[in-house]
């Protein structure tokens, strides 16, 4: 499938069937997009819906749909609009790798996204935006990327071999809600996984685990949103806004919470110690080292460094490029990203040099 086919196919491509478990509703902007989704559970979202995603709790996902907090504005997230930018090419190098024909559901012209958002007929509050279906209908295709920006923030123990169901929870949460809103047979994720080719994931439908979700997913749609009372807190942050001023008043400790206190308190004086432990592990390492900045083991793997932080030449900075410098750095609160934007990398790089100061790091193992 040529890039235009996956990129400009009309969204009229995709046809309304009243024989379909799922309707499509139609959105012309970003804004009649995030109105439809604000309509029910969306399948990016079941994983907090039933309390597994770690991004999100259940009273976060609750607020956000009554409209008592914003939801997440991911506009400026720079991975977020990577992973975003890529799904059409993505898409196309799965198609390829495959064979499978996709259509979009998801379109853009200029600056204007549109397109259809599922909705299952059995369960008008379960919302899927796809990225693509294949042509015969039969499987949906969620394309993921992850650690382009952040390495570190790939999560080695969530993935196992491709061509495998072996995802991350919330991934498997997403699949299975998109695989019970259309009725598709099965869920494949194309990856982008930082520092490694593309690759993919197949997720078959499994009829006992979509029983078990959509029972779930309702209740939380039912007995909280819909009944408008907030599920259990999760964290401290969904305590704090919970319950954001105190009154005069008194609470009598139970039982179980005196015992939480204790257990609470122990634990915080074994991390102090462990905290000293790491902070004499972390000497002794960085004496061995000296002024190297890797440290390697008998593998040649690099377990460790110690590199020095370079530093803007602010100074030969405001010289060399006044007016760009003067928009992004004269203000206190510097904005280097911008100022490398406004540049150039190679112009922002060759005004990097080592200051006093270095970074030391352990090199996480893959488990």
């Amino acid at each position: 499938m040529s890039a235009t086919a996956i990129e400009r196919e009309p969204v009229q491509a995709i046809p309304a069937d009243d024989a379909l478990p799922y309707e499509l509703v139609r959105y012309e902007n970003e804004a009649e997009w995030h109105a439809i989704r604000g309509t029910g559970i969306t399948a990016s979202n079941a994983a907090a819906a039933l309390g597994w995603s770690r991004r999100k709790t259940r009273y976060r996902l609750w607020e956000e749909l009554l409209g008592i907090v914003e939801r997440d504005d991911l506009s400026d997230n720079l991975a977020a609009q990577l992973g975003h930018n890529l799904e059409p090419w993505l898409g196309r190098w799965f198609s390829k790798d495959t064979g499978l024909r996709l259509r979009p559901m998801q379109f853009y012209d200029g600056d204007r996204m549109y397109g259809h958002v599922i909705r299952s007929r059995a369960h008008p509050w379960l919302l899927a935006s796809l990225d693509f279906i294949t042509e015969d209908r039969t499987a949906i295709v969620e394309c993921k990327t992850t650690g382009l920006v952040n390495a570190a923030a790939v999560r080695e123990e969530d993935w196992g071999e491709p061509r495998t169901d072996q995802i991350p929870i919330e991934n498997v949460c997403q699949i299975g809600a998109q695989l019970a809103a259309t009725g598709c047979v099965r869920g494949y994720e194309p990856v982008l996984i930082g520092g490694r080719p593309p690759d993919w994931y197949v997720i078959e439908r499994d009829e006992v685990f979509l029983a078990l979700m959509i029972e779930r997913l309702a209740e939380f749609w039912f007995d909280h949103v819909i009944a408008g009372e907030p599920p259990e807190i999760a964290d401290p942050d969904d305590a704090r806004r919970r319950f954001p001023r105190s009154v005069k008043r008194v609470a009598d400790a139970t039982d179980e919470l005196l015992a939480a206190r204790t257990e609470y308190l122990s634990l915080e004086r074994q991390m102090e110690r462990l905290a000293e432990r790491q902070k004499l592990l972390k000497t002794q390492t960085m004496g061995f080292m000296g002024d190297a900045d890797v440290l390697r083991d008998t593998r040649g793997q690099n377990v460790a460094t110690w590199s020095s932080v370079r530093k803007l030449n602010k100074p030969k900075a405001r010289e060399l490029y006044p007016d760009e410098f003067a928009a992004a750095l004269e203000e206190p609160d510097v904005d280097s990203d911008a100022f490398k934007k406004a540049i150039g990398a190679t112009k922002y790089e060759a005004l990097l040099s080592a200051g006093d100061s270095r970074r030391f790091a352990f090199t996480k193992e893959k488990i």
